[in-house]
């Protein structure tokens, strides 16, 4: 990828940034999922997904949605909240959602097998050591902490101390997500996240290196530019994190309320925006650090810069994984999301209606999608063009009993102009991603998205789906 400043021009940045591709977490994308799918239907989905007496190799994701204070650019599902008595009543719920979650597999007669946690939220460091203590306790009952595969938490540095960071570690964690996301003054008092370096570096020093430590980095944000940007990556290299992910800010304060507080006239200009990464993704392969897909960078050292290599790296809800053997991810808490087999779930969104499910002994399904035959050989495929940039036909064909060239056929000629642009290389049995097209690969990826029309947008009014979705982003108490 070092050609790539080389390759990139202003005319071609203008033709696709312009352009809002979807981020692939999933396939269908939300606003295709079914707002019919409720408790029942996710009940027959496990049981139709598992059989009795087989023990589950799982992964759970845990959402806590509360935070102190608001940051600006945050799209993530969220409460801003100071009032400690709804955080206990929420976690109470939480707990009261575990337990009847083990009910129904106890019901089903199926061992639920977690090899995998991954705390987000919002903050999860917000909780008091005692309430994080407490959620613990409730997972021992089911999970031997110490032996599992992967214990993420996700980390606000302004909420911890270095005590908190080792108790973390005596708990069970090995791996930590810092949300670093810019480094310079003025972007963090634009963003209303002020975190200087000197508040990270003992964080993450010492016996913190025991285990995989993680940065999450914003491009885009006001007021940065690709001198600030740049000086932030030389910090970030400074504290040398095992892993990065570099997102880009998407501006878009008519879903984001949040956002308002930000002034387009303050952004940078889409060339400059895009420069600035790609001038960024130079720097860090120069620096120890192998790309392993859309926005993620992992030391060359690392199981997940190993597993890019010998084509074993996969996607998951929360992002680039080494393979597993298993492909049940559970969520916990109100927005989270649950995929397994040919399902995807999402729980109630709103604390009240969440907590009148569980009340009801109901697991909180806001909304669901069974897929088709046809949209698990599309995710199939989108989800091998993320992860290996390389789609071999044969595989597709002796997997699905297709032929590739005709069940694709009209897919492939929108990938002509791609193609033109130097974004994929098209062979008779083989597509390939191009340095410059891992940049623009969710272009890539969109000419396989059968609920796209032809001019690339979703056939449902796609602005109105994603507001629908995120109404309830941001709760302020």
């Amino acid at each position: 990828m070092h050609e790539l400043l080389e390759s990139l021009d202003g005319d071609l940045i203008r033709k696709y940034e312009q352009i809002r591709s979807p981020y692939y977490t999933t396939y269908p994308t939300g606003g295709e999922w079914d707002s019919d799918f409720k408790h029942k239907h996710y009940l027959n989905a496990l049981k139709h997904s598992t059989s009795l007496g087989q023990k589950v190799p799982l992964a759970l994701y845990i959402h806590f949605p509360f935070c102190p204070e608001l940051c600006y650019y945050c799209c993530c599902i969220k409460t801003i909240s100071k009032n400690r008595e709804r955080i206990t009543v929420y976690l109470d719920y939480l707990h009261r959602e575990i337990d009847l979650l083990l009910s129904h597999f106890d019901d089903l007669g199926v061992e639920p097998d977690v090899r995998e946690i991954h705390f987000g939220g919002g903050t999860p460091t917000y909780m008091k050591r005692h309430e994080f203590e407490g959620l613990l306790k409730k997972l021992r009952t089911f999970v031997d902490l110490k032996n599992l595969d992967e214990c993420t938490l996700e980390i606000d540095p302004r909420t911890v101390t270095t005590e908190d960071m080792h108790y973390y570690l005596q708990t069970g964690v090995n791996r930590i997500s810092f949300g670093i996301q810019d480094f310079d003054p003025k972007v963090q008092k634009a963003i209303n996240r002020i975190q200087p370096y000197k508040l990270i570096e003992p964080l993450v020093t010492g016996k913190l290196k025991q285990c995989s430590v993680s940065f999450d980095l914003i491009y885009g944000l006001p007021f940065s530019t690709k001198e600030s940007f740049r000086e932030t990556l030389s910090m970030v290299k400074q504290l040398d994190p095992d892993r990065l992910a570099v997102y880009n800010y998407d501006h878009t304060p008519d879903i984001h309320k949040g956002m308002r507080a930000i002034q387009a006239k303050d952004l940078p200009d889409l060339e400059e925006k895009t420069l600035m990464y790609v001038e960024g993704v130079t720097d860090l392969l120069g620096s120890g650090y192998d790309y392993v897909g859309i926005d993620h960078f992992a030391k060359s050292t690392d199981n997940l810069a190993k597993a890019y290599k010998n084509k074993s790296i996969w996607r998951n809800l929360n992002g680039y994984t080494t393979e597993r053997n298993y492909n049940f991810e559970l969520g916990l808490g109100n927005s989270s999301i649950s995929s397994f087999d040919r399902y995807y779930v999402q729980s109630i969104k709103k604390e009240t209606d969440y907590y009148q499910s569980i009340d009801n002994q109901s697991l909180p399904v806001l909304r669901g999608r069974k897929l088709t035959d046809d949209d698990v050989i599309r995710r199939d495929l989108i989800l091998t063009i993320l992860c290996h940039h390389y789609a071999d036909y044969s595989e597709f064909e002796n997997k699905y009993g297709i032929r590739f060239n005709e069940y694709f056929e009209e897919e492939l000629k929108t990938l002509q102009e791609l193609e033109n642009d130097g974004f994929v290389e098209i062979g008779e049995d083989f597509l390939k991603v191009t340095g410059l097209g891992k940049i623009f690969v969710h272009h890539v990826c969109k000419s396989f998205d059968k609920y796209l029309n032809k001019n690339g947008e979703y056939m449902r009014t796609h602005a109105a789906i994603i507001k629908e979705q995120t109404a309830s982003n941001t709760n302020f108490v």
